[in-house]
């Protein structure tokens, strides 16, 4: 909602820069129809065009997390909404033939004023040559247009007496009151394509991406186009910066029918839904996509968060065979695939043959381990072969270079194949597949986030 209310305000001050500039320049005459006053309203209306199309593509493109995104956005916006702007000026103009009647005029200032909305606002909406976003800033434009339609006249008798004294015109003399109308009426057309653009937008998605580890935790992308690009590319639909390991053209997500399925390209280190390795992967919501350092959440509408991890099963783990491995950068520790087995070094190994009379001693039970799987620990193991503690004074799991990590953040004691989790008082607390706990049990699969680094539970 922030983003929304932060863009109506720049598309109100768009529109009345716009007006602040053309305004000095209004012709002298008093006759509406002339080509002075017919030039001036196009000049006033283009900019409205050119400066809401700008700002508004300008924004929704940086939204995206793209430079790219946010200068072609801004420059198809400017063209978009001056074509939108003329279809609707064309939708409109037996409607400014009502204008100068008596009782008609304010009928036909309202019908004008929509069409050219409308025109506006499809648009913008239609620069990212997606039909819905047309659609949407349609629907935006038509009701700033009708609602800055109605308000033109209203205002205007109401400040036209204090204009007309301002202006030194007697009674019984003309003269005219249209400068606060016209101030109100781009402030309205532009700030309210603007807010609607944003609303209808919001309202519609039916299924997006949330980042929820990696640079500008918590942006959003809406999937509403059938095949969306996730990588490190400037072109991406969802633009991924931050991690080398990030391939170009990582992965896609396309839309078959109902569902939503995640594809890897053919990147070096693959990609991972739930912790677990897959090459493609039909997305159910709340399920959490990997790529490299990166979380994305897939939800979908009306469905609450879950409140327990990811089923057994639910993803498995794929072969890597004929992958190359990604090197690691220097400072950095190796990288471990996702959903790889990884062995310790330690082999236990008997010293001496033993003669004394067989005794069989039942094999104990393999520790849980923590593996990170993001950060600068990814790939680190800490087997929770006794009480662990997490923070960024521990000696046991270093997170000295966490920020967001407290002093004494958390503890994990094993309870057979699972781990105890218990926050020690953190400042912005302990998650369990993204649920935050003050206490909870983590099974084998479960993601444990401590501050900005999350670990996977192995058994």
């Amino acid at each position: 909602m922030g983003s929304i209310i932060f863009k109506t305000i720049v598309g109100i001050i768009a529109g009345v820069a716009v007006w602040a500039m053309v305004e000095p320049f209004k012709p002298n005459t008093l006759d509406f129809n002339s080509p002075q006053w017919l030039g001036f309203e196009a000049i006033m209306t283009t900019g409205w065009a050119i400066a809401l199309g700008a700002t508004v593509g300008f924004l929704n493109g940086y939204s995206r997390g793209s430079r790219t995104h946010a200068l072609r956005e801004m420059a198809l916006g400017m063209l978009f909404a001056v074509i939108g702007l003329s279809i609707g000026k064309g939708l409109g103009i037996g409607f400014v033939k009502l204008i100068n009647l008596p009782i008609a005029g304010i009928a036909g200032r309202v019908g004008a004023f929509t069409c050219i909305g409308l025109g506006m606002g499809a648009g913008i909406g239609y620069c990212t040559f997606v039909v819905r976003r047309g659609i949407q800033g349609a629907i935006g434009g038509a009701i700033g247009g009708f609602a800055a339609g109605m308000l033109f006249d209203l205002v205007g008798n109401i400040f036209g007496s204090m204009i007309l004294s301002a202006q030194g015109v007697t009674p019984g003399q003309v003269g005219e009151i249209g400068a606060p109308g016209r101030a109100i009426t781009a402030a309205l057309m532009c700030g309210a394509i603007a807010l609607m653009i944003g609303i209808v937008e919001a309202l519609s998605k039916s299924a997006w991406l949330r980042l929820e580890l990696g640079r500008n935790e918590g942006k959003e992308w809406v999937l509403d186009k059938p095949v969306m690009a996730l990588g490190r590319h400037e072109r991406a639909d969802i633009p991924l910066f931050g991690d080398a390991n990030i391939a170009p053209n990582h992965a896609i997500i396309q839309k078959q029918g109902g569902q939503y399925v995640v594809v890897d390209q053919g990147s070096p280190i693959g990609i991972g839904v739930n912790g677990a390795r897959v090459s493609q992967h039909v997305l159910q919501s709340n399920d959490v996509i990997q790529l490299g350092s990166v979380n994305l959440r897939f939800i979908t509408k009306n469905v609450k968060a879950p409140a327990r991890g990811p089923e057994p099963g639910r993803a498995q783990a794929l072969p890597i065979g004929g992958q190359a491995p990604v090197q690691p950068g220097p400072g950095m520790q190796p990288q471990m695939p996702i959903g790889q087995p990884v062995f310790d070094p330690t082999v236990a190994v008997p010293a001496q043959p033993s003669f004394a009379p067989t005794q069989m001693q039942a094999p104990m039970a393999a520790a849980p381990t923590l593996v990170a799987i993001d950060g600068p620990l990814i790939g680190q193991r800490f087997p929770v072969t006794m009480p662990l503690e997490l923070g960024r004074e521990s000696q046991q799991v270093p997170l000295a270079f966490d920020s967001s990590a407290s002093r004494r953040h958390t503890r994990i004691e094993a309870q057979g194949p699972m781990v105890n989790v218990t926050d020690l008082g953190s400042t912005n607390g302990t998650f369990i597949n993204g649920q935050r706990v003050t206490n909870g049990i983590a099974k084998s699969g479960d993601i444990i986030k401590v501050g900005a680094t999350s670990f996977r539970i192995e058994s």
